[in-house]
């Protein structure tokens, strides 16, 4: 995804919470800790793996499979 206006005002201006969680750090602060900035290719290659998942079991996958455990397992 190539950062648009709005979302590199978004990063800016939730930075501080952001940081505070090694998964939002990890996905939307690059590596110096500053948000990415209009142009800069920001990847989610969770996201991407999970909607591989999903395109290719289709709702099993959301129901019953990886994508439900890690499902249940967060919300416990």
């Amino acid at each position: 995804l190539e950062v648009y206006p709005y979302l590199a005002e978004a990063l800016e201006y939730k930075k501080n919470e952001l940081a505070k969680f090694h998964e939002s750090r990890k996905i939307f602060l690059k590596e110096n800790g500053e948000p990415y900035q209009i142009g800069e290719k920001l990847f989610q290659k969770d996201l991407a793996r999970t909607l591989e998942r999903i395109s290719k079991n289709k709702s099993s996958e959301f129901y019953e499979g990886q994508t439900a455990q890690a499902i249940i397992k967060t919300l416990n």
